[in-house]
């Protein structure tokens, strides 16, 4: 994905024809602008007085703004106009500065700013590192370990280098990111509200949509916050607007939605699985196992007393590509609104059935009952 200004990619496949012969197909990158600037494309003309945002909450607004682009020329013979920039947090899948953007983003979401943040801080501030369950598993891999195991040596090591104060597992906030969905969900439902309601564990398909779709399309997209932001929100209320939380995600895209301003404050930092794993083997001591294993802490005491063995342990429940939005709204929703209880298996029930559209990591699931379709 790193590519210089101006280097070209070429790739050939070759085919047989239906006679036997060769063809030649091509694929051809070129020009590729790699400045640490926003490109052209980025700079576009807007009329504020015709903005109408609507009631989601998205740092962009394409479709009221879409009759008031102008291309870059225009941009260019018509420097007097107001202009809106693209702020960072909305840069994803751009055409012109996606490599830069990513770049100068790491600079503010890094190893360097985990630690100075760790320096910089005061030792009465509280400091807490949230743990996904994906980034847990990649790093047990890596060390050839338990998914428990790996995460009481996490713990151990971050609290140990690092003097962190609470290393937590996401498994709780993904819960409750899972029941909001559902609440929201069922709300819309009774209410004749917007449906389908869409949802996506990845930020980046949340600000493709926000770029690509209208107003009226993006009023669809669920308004409940990740297991991310609910964590931050979770140890900010619980713990006070000076705490610190750095959290461990398997994706890049991560960065990008702690940037968000409407999350700003709830993620200090975050780190990619790999990134983790570059500290660990940096540190004096480069074999995990190596640090004293520390069980994982709760968001408050009294929540550990309510429910202190899915806190201490990270557990799989559930789950799936779309990070076990569907799977857990389908089943409670049988549940609530038919009094049908599913199979602990969802997929393999009878009454489940599951069409593959384009490939298997697009399908469609209905949930029939005597033929038809609830």
């Amino acid at each position: 994905r790193q590519l210089c200004a101006c280097k070209v990619l070429r790739m050939e496949v070759k085919s047989r024809g239906e006679k036997g012969g060769i063809m030649k197909r091509g694929v051809l990158a070129s020009d590729v602008n790699d400045l640490l600037t926003p490109s052209a494309s980025c700079v576009i003309q807007m009329d504020k007085s015709k903005l109408n945002p609507g009631s989601f909450p998205a740092p962009m607004f394409p479709t009221a703004a879409a009759s008031t682009f102008n291309s870059e020329s225009n941009a260019t013979r018509n420097p007097s106009n107001s202009v809106a920039r693209i702020a960072l947090s909305d840069c994803l899948t751009c055409s012109g500065c996606v490599t830069s953007a990513e770049t100068v983003l790491l600079e503010t979401q890094s190893t360097e700013s985990f630690e100075q943040l760790l320096k910089s801080q005061s030792k009465s501030n509280v400091s807490v590192v949230s743990l996904s369950q994906q980034s847990v598993a990649s790093i047990a891999v890596a060390f050839n370990l338990s998914l428990n195991e790996a995460a009481l040596y996490i713990s151990g090591f971050l609290k140990s280098r690092y003097g962190i104060s609470k290393v937590i597992s996401l498994s709780n906030a993904r819960n409750i990111a899972l029941r909001n969905t559902l609440k929201e969900f069922l709300i819309r439902n009774s209410e004749n509200g917007k449906l389908p309601m869409l949802t996506s564990s990845c930020p980046g398909v949340v600000c493709y949509m926000e770029k690509r779709l209208d107003c009226q399309q993006l009023e669809l997209l669920s308004h409940s916050m990740s297991p991310m932001a609910t964590a931050g929100a979770l140890v900010k209320t619980l713990n006070g607007n000076e705490t610190l939380h750095m959290s461990v995600m398997p994706c890049a895209d991560k960065k990008l939605e702690a940037a968000r301003e409407q999350l700003r404050g709830l993620i200090d930092v975050v780190l990619t699985t790999s990134e983790l794993h570059q500290l660990i083997l940096q540190s004096e001591s480069p074999k995990l196992s190596s640090y004293l294993p520390t069980q994982l802490d709760s968001l408050a005491e009294e929540e550990e007393r309510r429910n202190d063995e899915q806190n201490s342990r990270m557990e799989w429940s559930g789950g799936g590509p779309s990070g076990g939005y569907l799977e857990y709204v389908l089943r409670e929703s049988a549940r609530l609104l038919f009094g049908i209880e599913l199979l602990e298996d969802t997929f393999s029930d009878p009454r489940i059935i599951v069409t593959e559209i384009r490939s298997s990591d697009f399908r469609e699931v209905r949930l029939v009952q005597d033929g038809n379709a609830l």
